[in-house]
This record gives C-alpha cells, structure tokens and sequence, in this order.
C-alpha cells in the first residue's frame, strides 16, 4: 500500500504550479496549490476566495480511513469527524490516479491469498462437526501441498 510520505512527495510535486480543480459531489471549482511555507496545500475555492489549508497531518486522517473503506469511499460526508477540508482532499486522491498513483489496492501477498483461498473452502468444511481431527488436518495439508506447487 501507498504510505502518506509517498503520497505527500507527490502532492507537493504534482502541485508546485496552481491548477483549477472540481469537487466531486458539488462539482464547485477551486484552485490548488503546494505551498512551502507552511508545508500544506493550499485550496482557494472559487466563490470565496478564502484560502484553507491541508496539513500533512489532515490528509493522513482522510487517506487512513480512505483505505479502509470498502464502498463508495469518495463521499465526504464520512469523513466529517476527522477534518473540514475532506471535500478537497478527495478530490487530491481522486487526482492522483490521473498522474498514475493508483488508488490504495488491497492486494494481498502469497499469504493472504493462501488465507482468502482456505476462507473460500468454507463450504468443504461445513461439516466440520462431523469431521475428525484426522480429516481436518490431512485436507489441510492437502491444500497446503497444492498451494505450494
């Protein structure tokens, strides 16, 4: 997974020159900018001027929970309790797809797949109760050996 250091580098890359984006829900226009100063970006919405800040520390808090949901993650309303400015910074994650940061991915390694493929055999095992322990652990083994091919 993508952690915020890497992220953040980009940003302030990707940033360094004023660009004009879009929120996402509301489709309201502001421009966006890295700014050195105070090591944030800066987001000037469009219909009042007013510059808002993003900290480092503010974008962790809408890229942690980004990754862990599951459905419809770009909505800012779930994010509401963690900072004010998550209308734009998710709009900053949905950006970073076009400059080929992918979206955080929740492959799993060889592990995880050998996990989430014994999970997959939950109907095999369904009668588990009625299983001895014999049973059990040679079908385990058996799945182990194939997975190991």
């Amino acid at each position: 997974m993508i952690d915020v250091e890497n992220i953040w580098s980009h940003l302030q890359g990707h940033f360094s020159k004023e660009t004009c984006l879009k929120t996402i829900s509301t489709q309201r226009e502001f421009n966006v900018v890295y700014d050195r100063a105070y090591d944030a970006i800066k987001v000037i919405p469009a219909s009042s001027k007013m510059p808002r800040y993003i900290t480092k520390s503010d974008f962790r808090k809408v890229w942690e929970k980004f990754v862990a949901i599951k459905e419809k993650p770009y909505r800012p309303g779930l994010y509401q309790r963690e900072t004010r400015n998550a209308s734009y910074i998710l709009v900053l994650i949905k950006d970073l797809q076009k400059i080929g940061l992918k979206e955080p991915s929740f492959t799993i390694g060889k592990e995880g797949k050998k996990l989430a493929k014994l999970k997959n055999l939950k109907g095999t095992f369904a009668n588990i109760v009625r299983s001895s322990w014999d049973e059990l652990e040679e079908a385990g083994d058996t799945f182990i050996r194939e997975e190991l091919r």
